[in-house]
């Protein structure tokens, strides 16, 4: 059975390979990314199940996922955006833009 697979996005790698960690004892394979625009070819590559993605970095994180769950390829992919600030507005944002 083939195992399912995270990509972690976020600036900070420690804290993002922490959580790859747990997940990988869970039996996941997890990847961790650090700039946005790492993901498309990781994603291209890998064919992630889940994207968890610090929506605090960019902008370009919110384009991204948008551009994502609009590919027929990906749009299957579950995405989970965290971010500290801008709260329900910048999630209604990330909603609105695919």
């Amino acid at each position: 059975m083939k195992k399912k697979s995270l990509l972690i996005l976020d600036a900070d790698p420690h804290y993002a390979q922490i959580f790859a960690s747990r997940f990988e004892t869970a039996g996941w394979k997890a990847f961790v990314e650090q700039m946005p625009e790492s993901i498309l070819k990781k994603i291209e590559r890998e064919h992630p199940n889940v994207l968890i993605a610090n929506l605090d970095d960019s902008e370009r994180v919110l384009e991204i996922l948008a551009s994502l769950r609009l590919s027929e390829e990906t749009n299957t992919m579950l995405q989970i955006g965290l971010t500290l600030k801008g709260g329900r507005m910048l999630m209604k944002k990330a909603q609105e833009q695919s």
